[in-house]
């Protein structure tokens, strides 16, 4: 009776129990003398045949745990089908428990599959069926259920390949709400027709970087939304025309004074606010030997304090359009054109994140995890279990009404 209580498992008996060094192995039986047919769901007591399984289960004292079942088939006097008793503590291939499959999951969030598959001595195979299992309705959230507010980011599935895919995540709920395997348009337009217009209609805003194809197609199927580029991919293209200029500099003088300017990079991309002491006397050894780098650094901080400013959208364009209006006449410089070039493509974009301030950072922060995820486990070249894997990390729950 107390190896039973030990076990926890509903209507069993114990007969035996084997323990040596590295396993403990109970064989069981089961006690209640009739089992519910699955086709015409009437009781049955008549047995048909008798099979053993060996069924694993999580550790006990620290050493690995086997259930010798004693698996009871029966043929029903009503329909004459036969069935195999349902055991509500036993996955339904029969192979391992419902426990150990839940223990098996959450290590699945920390471990890749192989070091699991070592670990616990059981096939690779098995590992990826329990994590897929558990992630299988993960797999399907209700398109029904979009976020009003959503962001969108993308991110290489396998650096270098080529093969990007999309993250959309809920900005409400501070967690991703789909993945998709491409970023082609065939695969985005697909996806967007598969939402409900009516569905569609109700998104507010969606918060993207500077990518051309993915707003016009989400001007296209999001018609009452309001398109927001993230303010730091916007200050992240002047970062990179002050880069440029640095690189330019530091190629043209002497390798003494390239000495001084060691670190200059990390300084200038850094805030004013937030420059040392030490850092502000580089930077004018920096801008004595380049005017056009000190125009650029002023430019891209007068053009940050503006961001940071609690104004309306209006008064921000006004100021931005003085500003780069007269970079354009005074910086000549052809970096800074690059940044008054895409500035002026995609301004009204920009210029929304004043009306409610939001910036594409919660998607930033999701896709660093997904790298995580992917640097555990060396990589994954299957995206539906790589895809289940990114949603159990972050408790995604959705339903499938």
């Amino acid at each position: 009776m107390i190896f039973e209580q030990l076990l926890g498992f509903p209507n069993i008996k114990i007969k035996d129990i084997k323990i040596n060094d590295k396993e403990i192995i109970f064989e069981v039986e089961c006690i209640n003398k009739s089992a519910t047919c699955p086709a015409c769901n009437k009781p049955c007591e008549s047995i048909h045949e008798l099979n053993i399984r060996k069924i694993k289960d999580r550790h006990l004292l620290d050493k690995r745990c086997w259930i010798i079942l004693h698996h009871r088939r029966f043929k029903c006097n009503h329909c004459n089908k036969t069935f195999v008793e349902r055991l509500s503590w036993l996955d339904e291939y029969g192979k391992y428990t419902t426990r150990y499959a839940e223990w098996r999951k959450k290590h699945g969030k920390e471990i890749d599959v192989k070091s699991l598959s070592e670990i616990e001595n059981i096939g690779y195979k098995t590992v990826e069926r329990i994590i897929k299992n558990g992630n299988f309705e993960l797999m399907f959230p209700d398109k029904k259920a979009f976020p009003i507010h959503a962001g969108i980011d993308e991110f290489a599935l396998r650096k270098g390949r080529g093969n990007f895919c999309v993250v959309i995540n809920d900005n409400k709920q501070n967690k991703p709400y789909d993945i998709l395997p491409s970023r082609e348009n065939e695969s985005l337009i697909s996806y967007f027709k598969s939402i409900p217009k009516k569905v569609r209609d109700k998104v507010k805003s969606i918060t993207i970087d500077i990518w051309k194809a993915g707003i016009k197609l989400l001007e296209k199927f999001f018609t009452n939304c309001q398109i927001i580029i993230d303010r730091f991919h916007s200050m992240k293209s002047l970062n990179k025309c002050i880069d440029k200029t640095r690189r330019r500099l530091q190629k043209l003088i002497n390798k003494e004074d390239s000495k001084q300017l060691k670190n200059l990079r990390w300084i200038m991309l850094k805030n004013g606010g937030d420059i040392t002491d030490e850092e502000k006397k580089k930077l004018s050894f920096a801008f004595e030997r380049s005017k056009a780098l000190q125009q650029i650094y002023e430019f891209k901080e007068k053009v940050r304090s503006i961001f940071e400013m609690r104004i309306s959208k209006e008064k921000a364009k006004q100021r931005l359009r003085k500003l780069i209006d007269k970079a354009d006449k005074e910086i000549p410089h052809r970096a800074i054109k690059s940044f008054i070039k895409t500035y002026n493509t995609y301004e009204d974009y920009i210029l929304n994140y004043f009306d409610e301030r939001k910036s594409n950072g919660l998607s930033e922060g999701i896709i660093n995890k997904i790298k995580l995820i992917k640097r555990k486990a060396f990589g994954m070249a299957n995206f539906y279990n790589f895809s289940g894997r990114v949603f159990q990390a972050f408790n995604c729950n959705y339903s499938r009404n």
